[in-house]
């Protein structure tokens, strides 16, 4: 089950994990408990690993007898290296019979090395041209993994994670900037009143549904659902 988001008006402050219960599948009161989350890489190289933690004491409010971990994230720095990574949330609970309990686990994969700041969830996936997912400046099809070379304005991260999002747009939350061209090579110049035609599809993967131009084009130019841009560019 994903984690359920918790939204203060439009901003987004926590998640929820699912319920702990007794041996009956009834719901457990977890006041006093420590909550622990933890998302860690399952790979054993050195140069692959890496762990993000938060913990909490369980406070005596209605979600806590009902047993549920309302979890709030704060602004977490974290180096995550290509690999396989999962992630739980673990409840502890203390006394004469220590126990511990996992209400929530899953698995999410990190295909290019990427620094990642300001960590924040979301279940939002920024989409550009149906790239699905961008990592360190590159777009990333979701369709098969085939990354290519071209950024976007401002730095900019999401890591899917059982259907959810870690999501960074310059350190804040909020929408993705236009992307800018930075492709190798850029598109051939044109001259004014004469036919242009460039096919950019070899420049962003594979699989793509469709291209859209931002920034300042001649006016006369467009692009087709194959990634061809064409037309006779006007200067009106």
């Amino acid at each position: 089950m994903p984690l359920k988001r918790i939204y203060r008006g439009d901003d987004l402050i926590g998640y929820r994990a699912a319920a702990a219960v007794d041996a009956s599948g009834n719901p457990r009161s977890i006041v006093g408990a420590t909550v622990y989350f933890t998302a860690k890489s399952s790979l054993s190289l050195p140069d692959s690993s890496a762990e993000l933690q938060t913990s909490f004491i369980a406070p005596n409010d209605a979600d806590s007898l009902a047993g549920i971990p309302v979890i709030t994230m704060g602004n977490v720095d974290i180096t995550l290296s290509i690999g396989s990574y999962y992630y739980d949330v673990q409840v502890v609970f203390q006394g004469a019979n220590p126990e511990v309990l996992t209400v929530e686990s899953g698995r999410f994969n990190v295909i290019e090395d990427v620094t990642i700041t300001n960590i924040l969830l979301s279940q939002t996936v920024y989409t550009a041209s149906a790239l699905s997912l961008t990592i360190d400046g590159m777009l990333v099809n979701s369709s098969d993994g085939n990354a290519s070379a071209v950024s976007f304005v401002g730095e900019s991260v999401s890591v899917s994670i059982d259907g959810m999002t870690i999501a960074v747009v310059d350190g804040t939350q909020g929408s993705l900037a236009a992307p800018a061209w930075s492709g190798t090579p850029a598109p051939p110049q044109g001259v004014y009143g004469q036919v242009y035609s460039y096919d950019v599809s070899g420049l962003v993967g594979s699989n793509i549904t469709s291209y859209t131009l931002n920034g300042s084009w001649p006016i006369g130019l467009s692009i087709d659902g194959n990634g061809v841009i064409s037309g006779v560019p006007s200067k009106v």
